[in-house]
């Protein structure tokens, strides 16, 4: 018996990274799985791995930032799956994404630095592709759903300068986050945010060759037991919070038991 036996979950950016990696855990733990992000080859390798576990996967493409797009999505997860219970808004990009930055090997960008199209194109997709994917899904989720929005430690952190728009787009996300909590509590929907709590090496960094002033600290599955708990029944009264990966992982050796507040 898996911990997610009998759910639906749908997972942006499943094509590689933590998504991926969320995806394969969730179809491991008995869930069937509607994986979506814009490269639909890596989409379905991540595919064909949850299929390995036994999940009904499906390859959708779609570019969060498109509501058409997201719409079809989530009307093409009910559709060939039958419900939706987990939805988690993975999909992200940050400030060394492709055809962002002039020059993208540098450390963050100050304000004045900051492109026109550096802060569109990551408020587009870390802020309005969480929205919008939310507010497709919520109304077809049932009782007892679970919304993770994958949000980053640095949204709490802020202070050091630079990387403005990656920042401000996370920390909104995160109160955006506590909000739709707040609005969903009546329905038994939680809503709840996620990071890894460590920085970790996935494509989001593939840009970079000086990684000396962001070393990697952890793996993937630094966020797996998080993300499998907020997608479990086991945390049905937890909502409007905010957990670290790590930080989850530390709390569990330490008690023997997951945290019901997160930080």
């Amino acid at each position: 018996m898996g911990r997610l036996d009998g759910k639906v979950a749908l997972v942006t950016g499943a094509s590689s990274g933590l998504g991926k990696a969320m995806a394969i855990a969730f179809a491991q733990e008995g869930a069937d799985v509607a994986l979506a992000a814009r490269r639909i080859e890596k989409l379905e390798e991540t595919a064909r791995l949850c299929r390995e576990a036994g999940a009904r996967a499906l390859a959708i493409p779609c570019d969060v930032t498109n509501e058409a797009q997201v719409n079809a999505m989530v009307d093409r997860a009910l559709a060939e799956l039958g419900r939706l219970d987990i939805v988690v808004n993975n999909a992200g990009i940050g400030p060394y994404a492709p055809g962002l930055r002039e020059n993208p090997y540098q450390p963050l960008a100050s304000l004045a630095e900051t492109t026109r199209l550096e802060w569109d194109s990551i408020i587009a997709t870390n802020l309005t592709g969480p929205f919008l994917v939310m507010k497709a899904a919520l109304p077809i989720m049932r009782e007892g759903g679970s919304v993770i929005n994958i949000t980053s430690m640095s949204a709490r952190f802020a202070g050091s300068g630079g990387g403005g728009a990656y920042v401000a787009s996370k920390w909104v996300l995160d109160v955006l986050t506590r909000i739709v909590a707040e609005e969903q509590r009546e329905r038994g929907i939680r809503v709840n945010a996620l990071c890894p709590g460590a920085v970790v090496e996935t494509d989001f960094f593939a840009t970079i060759r000086d990684r000396q002033f962001m070393p990697a600290m952890a793996g993937e599955d630094v966020i797996l037991p998080a993300a499998i708990f907020l997608a479990s029944d086991e945390s049905r009264d937890v909502t409007g919070q905010c957990y670290y990966g790590k930080w989850f992982n530390e709390y569990v050796a330490d008690t023997g038991a997951p945290p019901r507040q997160g930080i």
